[in-house]
């Protein structure tokens, strides 16, 4: 069974509250429950914030008469979001901090959809090397690069893994995370994705600084008021995560791209006086034979 947070949790198709499903029957079951993240960033009514409440407290308690296994997929703050509907004693086994990819495992992923997705002839290391080198180990850098860039390439030249080819998945694999980016800050102005830039401009790639640090270079540019909210924003929206009390964009290479595109000053150079000719005077450049 499977709820998405950013619906009403309360009431499903047959008007019966989530609660009432999953104490109804003895069978295990497996409860998904998607952008979990979203629980403590909407305003729920008191009477759907008791639903909510019972329900993780049922299952968080064992009180429902029967196995139930909750799935929470949700961005960093997710279980800031927990908290604040009291539920905050999580096993250390069952949370999860999904990241980048082992170096083994992202080479493992890219030779599978090389070579039994693309049916790639021959070594693909000289392929796995030039991906992997500019995807890091990211799940969806990856795929910009292998699905169906890559694919697409290899069937196109009947397995073929030539150089023409591979550099054709490079530009494609490039504007894929390029789109990503974007996508990810849809939503924020061009004014804030410079100041973002500025707090992270000299923090480097993949390494975290503190939030008063960050707050600091924001309020220098927005004010202070406008900072505290654009932080709360970037956070909940993921641009930013925390680890061990300070903050880091989880992404390296988005981190490069967010830097290098927005903080970069256009510099305008005045243009030379250009002298002003007499319109009555022959221009001693010009050859009036007209060789």
């Amino acid at each position: 069974m499977k709820v998405e947070a950013e619906l009403d949790f309360a009431v499903n198709q047959q008007n019966r509250t989530v609660l009432e499903i999953l104490e109804e029957g003895k069978k295990p079951l497996l409860l998904m429950l998607d952008e979990a993240q979203v629980l403590g960033m909407i305003d729920i009514p008191s009477s759907d914030r008791w639903v909510v409440t019972s329900v993780l407290n049922s299952i968080h308690n064992g009180g429902l008469g029967r196995p139930v296994i909750l799935l929470a997929a949700g961005l960093g703050m997710t279980l800031k979001s927990f908290e604040s509907l009291g539920v905050s004693r999580f096993s250390r086994k069952c949370f999860m901090q999904l990241g980048a990819l082992s170096n083994e495992a992202e080479r493992a992923v890219i030779r599978d959809w090389l070579t039994k997705d693309g049916g790639a002839k021959g070594d693909p290391n000289v392929w796995i090397d030039a991906i992997s080198q500019e995807t890091s180990g990211w799940p969806h850098h990856i795929l910009s690069y292998v699905d169906p860039a890559a694919v697409d390439q290899l069937k196109a030249d009947g397995g073929s893994m030539t150089t023409d080819g591979l550099n054709a998945v490079l530009e494609v694999g490039r504007e894929g995370c390029k789109a990503y980016y974007r996508e990810r800050l849809y939503g924020f102005p061009e004014e804030e994705r410079q100041s973002l830039a500025k707090a992270f401009a000299n923090v480097s790639l993949g390494e975290s600084t503190t939030r008063s640090a960050i707050v600091s270079t924001l309020t220098q540019d927005i004010g202070s008021d406008k900072a505290e909210d654009l932080f709360n924003r970037a956070w909940n929206k993921g641009l930013l995560d925390e680890r061990d009390g300070r903050y880091v964009i989880p992404i390296p290479s988005m981190q490069d791209w967010l830097v290098t595109n927005y903080t970069r000053e256009k510099i305008k150079f005045p243009q030379e006086p250009q002298p002003i000719r007499n319109l009555n005077k022959p221009n001693p450049g010009t050859d009036l034979s007209g060789r």
